[in-house]
């Protein structure tokens, strides 16, 4: 997964190099619109052109780079959000569901290190939340329960799998169990 990651980017900066049409980042064959195009309601869904929006909205730093890509579904941000440092390396990658974060979170530093990794359960944090120090090896982590922070126990008892997830975003030679828990 890491390798796709690093490949996406790679094409991404040489397709940009080459192009100011908004189509090359859309997922499949979706609708895709300007970020600044989108307007907000009072529960901040996004519409465009007055309906709520379906599709893809994107933004571009100053140099032409790609800055964020988010899904949206009937205004709801559903799917993934994502945004780039202006040096084109991916920052940040939220799943989002009904507008909620729900699933991972991950964030990355300029030079493409992980920094965080955080489990979302419907806007709340729920398993484990990962913090990585400037080399990308896990500083601390922690285990939540709906936002609240538990004993380790729990996320032993309950949220092993989300390792496997965490995993798919990580360089291979990250260890994971190197760190007390907190």
């Amino acid at each position: 997964m890491w390798l796709k990651l690093k490949f996406l980017i790679v094409v991404t900066m040489i397709v940009v190099g080459c192009s100011n049409d908004l189509s090359i980042f859309a997922y499949d064959n979706e609708q895709i619109v300007s970020l600044n195009d989108i307007t907000q309601d009072q529960e901040s869904r996004g519409y465009y052109d007055g309906r709520p929006f379906t599709g893809t909205a994107v933004s571009l730093h100053r140099n032409s780079n790609l800055n964020n890509r988010i899904q949206f579904y009937y205004g709801e941000i559903h799917g993934q959000a994502e945004s780039w440092h202006s040096n084109q390396v991916l920052a940040s990658l939220v799943e989002y569901t009904n507008h909620q974060k729900d699933g991972l979170a991950i964030s990355w530093n300029d030079r493409g290190v992980v920094e965080t990794v955080v489990h979302y359960e419907k806007d709340l944090q729920q398993g484990l939340t990962i913090y990585f120090d400037d080399l990308g090896e896990v500083d601390q982590y922690y285990c939540f329960d709906e936002d609240e922070e538990v004993n380790q126990s729990y996320c032993i008892d309950n949220y092993m799998t989300h390792f496997v997830d965490y995993l798919n975003y990580l360089p291979s030679e990250t260890n994971l169990f190197e760190p007390e828990f907190n």
